[in-house]
């Protein structure tokens, strides 16, 4: 290291971290040099030391404690760690193992070291704050100065989401070495494995997403993934809501068409109605329909209408299926599908203002006050269709 770096003193240091991580100013980016430290990683937590396995299980759980003691270290001899500034009238109680992790976090920070103890030391205060974003920044510029394999990497920061799935940080720092590599090819069974743990998390879906848009990925198949998580439980709104991504928003995303257009919209259609026979109480399918008629309405209406009136013959009245029956009634009234006429419009008006006093009453008391402000509201809308008094 550099004489001029090993010189700062706690006040100066600290000052500099608050620079670099913007708490003052603007952050400056720059190639700094590398520590002549002969500092090697520990193998057992070394980057590149455990395989990438596909296994669900959890025995192999990481160490919560850190894996060097930098306090009396000669590798880090060198380095005064930098404390945490005292400004807040309720201080963190963090142990000292932390504090004793991050001032020396702080302190390569402050110097702007970029090196093989560096990456080391991410690993320890990842463990310890998986969450801390200044971490996997940081990480990341010593990844890239130093030249690392990040297929070691991509195992490593596998072994962390294992522990840590719904953390944003660690999902981030995957996606950003997934696009120094230029391969998803892994991420579609890695996602699906954490999926198997938890299906409806946020933060896979999300990511999963991200690789199909980044990527430009439109031969995976898709449909085929989420039809299965869908039989495995129908009432999987993410599955259904990644649905609708791979067919709609994935292709503007990507500046191509619409998937959902002629012979597919119908295959959907199909596809959505035949989850909801024996499942009218399942909200997911009835959003999942009403989101892809949205643009359809005109040329579908005669189907939808027929798949309602039967499941209501049936003497089904299911909230969702209720809900849909007014926003399909609305878009009659407004378009003129069947309702063509205005004592036709005005008709189908008194059913929807019915069907909003019903669920008000009797399918769907806990929401009372927003079925009779729903039925204000399209009296108001329509007014013109009500028969005079």
């Amino acid at each position: 290291m550099e004489e001029s770096d090993k010189q700062h003193g706690p006040g100066d240091a600290t000052s500099k971290v608050h620079k670099i991580l913007g708490v003052e100013g603007d952050a400056t980016d720059k190639t700094l040099p590398v520590s002549s430290g002969s500092y090697q990683p520990i193998p057992k937590s070394s980057t590149a030391a455990a395989p990438d396995t596909d296994s669900d299980s959890d025995s192999d759980e990481e160490p919560t404690n850190v894996a060097y003691d930098y306090g009396t270290s000669e590798e880090w001899k060198d380095v005064n760690p930098v404390p945490l500034t005292a400004g807040s009238v309720m201080p963190i109680a963090f142990t000292p193992q932390f504090q004793m992790v991050f001032g020396y976090f702080r302190a390569l920070l402050a110097t702007g070291e970029l090196s093989a103890r560096g990456l080391q030391l991410c690993e320890d205060a990842a463990r310890l704050n998986p969450a801390n974003y200044a971490v996997w920044m940081y990480r990341r510029k010593v990844l890239a100065h130093l030249a690392v394999d990040l297929t070691g990497e991509l195992q490593y920061i596998s072994r962390v989401i294992e522990k840590n799935q719904k953390n944003y940080q660690v999902w981030y720092h995957r996606q950003k070495i997934v696009e120094l590599l230029k391969d998803p090819s892994k991420e579609f069974d890695f996602t699906a494995k954490m999926l198997r743990k938890d299906a409806k998390n946020y933060h896979v879906w999300q990511y999963r997403q991200y690789i199909l848009r980044y990527f430009d990925i439109f031969d995976h198949n898709e449909l085929e993934f989420c039809d299965g998580l869908i039989r495995a439980d129908p009432f999987n709104n993410s599955a259904w809501m990644h649905r609708y991504y791979v067919l709609v928003e994935l292709p503007r995303a990507c500046g191509r068409p619409s998937l959902l257009e002629g012979p597919a919209l119908e295959r959907e259609i199909q596809y959505t109605v035949a989850q909801l026979m024996g499942q009218a109480h399942n909200e997911s399918p009835w959003s999942y329909l009403r989101g892809i008629l949205r643009d359809h309405w005109a040329e579908h209406f005669p189907t939808v209408q027929a798949i309602c009136s039967d499941l209501y013959s049936q003497n089904i009245r299911s909230p969702y299926l209720l809900a849909f029956m007014i926003d399909m009634y609305d878009e009659d009234i407004a378009q003129g599908f069947q309702a063509t006429t205005d004592i036709q419009k005005g008709e189908l008006l008194a059913r929807v203002k019915a069907i909003c006093s019903d669920l008000a009453v009797k399918h769907d008391v806990v929401r009372k006050a927003y079925w009779n402000y729903l039925s204000q509201q399209l009296a108001k809308k329509y007014e013109r269709f009500l028969p005079a008094v």
